[in-house]
């Protein structure tokens, strides 16, 4: 046993009591002093060790020969979201009409027309284009329509760069699969794997499995 210098050799002073690490058969290992009990290794968790992603199993039962770009799109596996891209033009269009319902709801509960009955539509004439114009509505539906066309603004203006979780080759090679009517792509009952099968076999599976008569 060792004690530090600074207790004068008195062990009940001695808040800190030392001794050599041994290795082998009692063979001392130089002359370095470590803690009794401590230790300067940092222990980590096993687990939070060798982490590996992981990657889905593609099976191609098919035909057709994936590329690298198509085998790694679908190797993120078919529960895979591709950063969506805001299209604002096609927002505000889609607002338009969106106002245009409310204008003509609104105008038609406040006008409401005696003794006509409501046709339906059968789709055999265009549909109106009538809108009624802002002074024929109330306020409420005016404020309403200048706070959502503000706020869609201000999101275009502060629009952030978007980080695309996904390649441009990874999302034309996604886009050509699922645009392929000559494959058919559905997860395996098990394991978690993913099967490309031609859709002639996969139709013939599906219609083998309905005439059974034994299930």
């Amino acid at each position: 046993m060792w004690e530090c210098g600074a207790c004068s050799g008195d062990a009940d002073a001695c808040a800190l009591t030392w001794e050599r690490p041994r290795t082998g058969l009692g063979q001392e290992k130089g002359s370095q002093l470590e803690p009794k009990g401590r230790t300067n290794r940092r222990r980590i968790p096993q687990y939070k060790q060798n982490i590996k992603k992981g990657s889905t199993t593609v099976v191609n039962l098919s035909s057709k020969v994936l590329n690298n770009s198509e085998l790694q799109a679908l190797e993120k596996g078919l529960a895979f979201v591709p950063t969506p891209k805001l299209d604002v033009f096609k927002l505000r269009i889609e607002l338009a009409e969106f106002f245009h319902k409310i204008r003509l709801r609104t105008f038609f509960l406040q006008n409401p027309e005696p003794n006509t009955e409501r046709e339906k539509n059968t789709g055999l004439r265009p549909e109106s284009k009538f809108t009624p114009t802002s002074h024929l509505m109330p306020p409420e539906v005016l404020a309403f329509e200048k706070s959502v066309s503000r706020k869609i603004g201000n999101l275009q203006n502060t629009q952030r760069e978007i980080f695309h979780n996904i390649s441009i080759e990874e999302l034309t090679a996604l886009q050509n699969l699922s645009n392929d009517p000559s494959i058919t792509i559905k997860p395996a009952d098990k394991g978690g794997a993913i099967v490309i099968m031609p859709t002639a076999m996969y139709n013939a599976e599906c219609l083998r499995l309905l005439n059974n008569d034994h299930h």
